[in-house]
Formats: structure tokens, C-alpha cells, sequence
């Protein structure tokens, strides 16, 4: 099959119905929607009798696993001979985790199903939109592929987006999001129940956490650009896990007058930036010269040198990009 740039969902429905087994991968350190876009999916294949296994680098992370179905989730990569290899929620292979980008790029994988903006399409087939989630796309898929969504599925999606959006708060959201939603909630997802846990449930770890980057928080630009790298021994002393600062990196966006903010850690030798971002700031353009990418309004980045050469480029990034934007 020759490579396609983009799909429709009946295109991919029909390529889905005419193969049996499948494997189903979402990105390392995955979020609500990561796993909610695979282990959807997954489930709905399922249904039509396919064999499928939903793989994850990472394992199960810690405090999401209130979500359906994730006790299916495994971590060693089957043989993939006369598997149909799907991604959900990834813009590249790398994002996938370097053991299975090791296979994957040589191998290469049949459906890439993403949102980002900064997806490198790279697989045979690849369904990407630039929609709120990518459990909105499952979620059509879904319907294409004439699967009843039941309460874990209609779960799943609803986390999956509802993460992704900040409660169907930033940009990417429409019209047709908000049907989406009250269609989950028509098939039973309980949409107080998992907010609940995605927004309300934090451990006071986190929010000790939280309290302490505030007080250590950088400024700079008029207090437009707000950023912070996390030390180590805080984690340790709080007893936060990595599984866990997902719930951080929103924080300094709800400063006021901040424009733009960067959560920065260390994670096995790697340095790991979440950037945030309130329109018209586009931190996909700034993390993308750096070696990351994303959404306009949230992105990462991946640096794998030293840091003070890393600060030094996310620093004269933002600010071309305040500039451009006529912040400055």
C-alpha cells in the first residue's frame, strides 16, 4: 500500500474492516488522551472480533488508572508480522518511546491517527486533523466503523477529550466538540464522575508542589513568559512521582498576564519541557526549532544537551514569538 498524507474515516474504516489483528500504541508518558484514544479504539475493534493488543511504554501511570480498561494495557511488543499497526495521539514515531521506535522505524507503522499540528506523517495511511483530541477522532472513527459505543468506550473518549481541552476550555474546541460530548454522555459517560478525577482528585504532594513553584517561579518579559525547571530533590522531598506532574503544567498559565509558561524537569538524563500558552502565542512554533512540537497552545520538547544552552534558545524563542505576535 502506497503511503497516503491524509485519510477520511470511511477510507480508514474500510482499511480497519479488512484486516483481523491489530496493534494499538499511544505515546510514552501517556495522558488521559493517549490512553483513552488507544484503549477506545482497541475496544471497538474488539467488538468486530479483531484481535488486539494496545501496547504503552510506560506501562500503566500511576494515578490514571480510574480509566476503563486500562488493566489491558501491556508493554512488551508482540510479533508484528501480520500485524495491522495502529498509533493514536502521537506526532511522531520518537513520541512512541525509543524501544519501539527502534522497531517501528524500520518496520514502519499502517495507520497513524493524530491531532497534533506537528505531526510528521509517517505512517503508511494517516488520519490527522487538527481537532480538540485525538479522542474526538476515535470517536468518529468509531461511528464510521459502525461500533455502538458502550459506557467504558463512551468513558474513555469523554476523559480523553475533557483532558485535552481543560474542560473543553482552549482553542480547537467547536461546535462539533460539544456534540461529541453530549453524545458520550448519552451513551452513559459520566462526565462528573471523570472530571472529577482529572481536575478535583489531587494528592497534596501536587499541591504542595504547586504552592512551591509559585514561590520560585521565573518571570521574565513584562511577566508575559513564566517558566521554571522543577529540581530534583523536590520530587524527592514531596514525594511527587513523574507519573503525577501532568497536574503542573498548567499552573503558571493561571497567572495573570502570562502569556506563555514552560514546566521543565529532568527525566533520565533528558531534559522535558511542557509549554502552555493563551492565544494568539503559538508555543508549537517556538518548541519546534528546539526539537519539540505540538498543539498552538501546548507543546513539548525533548532536549537531550546541557541546559543552560536549552534555556538560552526557549528564552530567544519566546521572545520572537511575543514580538511576532506584538507582545513586545
Amino acid at each position: 500500500m502506497s503511503q497516503t498524507k491524509s485519510s477520511s474515516y470511511q477510507e480508514v474504516a474500510k482499511l480497519i474492516l479488512s484486516s483481523s489483528n491489530f496493534v494499538v500504541i499511544s505515546h510514552e508518558s501517556p495522558d488521559p488522551d493517549a490512553y483513552g484514544s488507544s484503549l477506545a479504539l482497541s475496544s471497538a475493534l474488539k467488538k468486530l472480533n479483531k484481535k488486539v493488543v494496545t501496547l504503552n511504554a510506560s506501562g500503566i501511570v500511576g494515578d490514571l488508572k480510574f480509566l476503563p480498561l486500562i488493566d489491558t494495557i501491556e508493554i512488551s511488543m508482540p510479533d508484528l508480522q501480520d500485524a495491522f499497526v495502529i498509533t493514536t495521539d502521537s506526532s511522531g514515531i520518537a513520541r512512541l518511546g525509543k524501544s519501539y521506535a527502534e522497531i517501528l522505524n524500520t518496520r514502519g507503522v499502517d495507520l497513524n491517527i493524530d491531532h497534533h499540528v506537528s505531526n510528521e506523517y509517517f505512517g503508511t495511511c494517516n488520519l490527522v486533523q487538527n481537532t480538540s483530541s485525538c479522542s474526538e477522532m476515535i470517536y468518529k472513527l468509531i461511528q464510521a466503523l459502525g461500533v455502538v459505543i458502550d459506557l467504558p468506550i463512551a468513558n474513555l473518549l469523554l476523559t480523553g477529550i475533557y483532558s485535552d481541552t481543560g474542560s473543553l476550555q482552549y482553542k480547537g474546541v467547536n461546535s462539533e466538540t460539544f456534540l461529541t460530548v453530549a453524545a458520550l454522555i448519552e451513551s452513559g459517560a459520566d462526565l462528573q464522575g471523570m472530571s472529577q478525577k482529572l481536575f478535583q482528585e489531587k494528592s497534596l504532594a501536587i499541591l504542595k508542589l504547586q504552592s512551591r513553584m509559585i514561590e520560585h517561579v521565573n518571570l521574565l518579559f513584562n511577566n508575559q513568559f513564566a517558566y521554571l525547571v522543577i529540581p530534583e530533590n523536590w520530587m524527592e522531598e514531596l514525594q511527587v512521582s513523574y507519573d503525577e506532574l501532568h497536574h503542573v503544567k498548567d499552573v503558571f498559565r493561571n497567572i495573570n498576564g502570562v502569556k506563555v509558561s514552560a514546566t521543565i524537569r529532568l527525566d533520565q538524563g533528558v531534559w522535558k519541557a511542557s509549554m502552555r500558552s493563551i492565544d494568539p502565542i503559538d508555543v508549537n512554533q517556538i518548541a519546534q526549532p528546539l526539537g519539540g512540537g505540538g498543539h498552538a497552545q501546548a507543546s513539548g520538547i525533548k532536549w537531550k544537551r546541557e541546559l543552560p544552552e536549552f534555556i538560552e534558545g526557549l528564552i530567544a524563542g519566546v521572545e520572537s514569538e511575543l514580538r511576532a505576535k506584538k507582545c513586545l
